[in-house]
């Protein structure tokens, strides 16, 4: 679910920095723990997978990508 609190501004993924983790926001499961990555202030939003991968080397959540997904990088 896209968010509108914290950094976010509606963005499809987000970036927890503590653990290096990109989540996809339209395909979230209750696993990613979103909520606890934007009350500890560890969210970077991007608007693209190739945004988020331009700004760092995120490992993809696995709970929030399919295959699919993985096989563009």
């Amino acid at each position: 679910m896209r968010r509108y609190n914290g950094r976010m501004n509606g963005e499809k993924f987000l970036a927890d920095a503590q653990n290096n983790l990109l989540h996809n926001l339209d395909k979230e499961k209750k696993e990613c723990c979103i909520n606890n990555v934007i009350s500890s202030r560890n969210e970077l939003p991007f608007k693209t997978i190739e945004n988020a991968l331009l700004h760092k080397d995120y490992k993809f959540c696995k709970y929030c990508f399919v295959k699919i997904e993985l096989e563009i990088r």
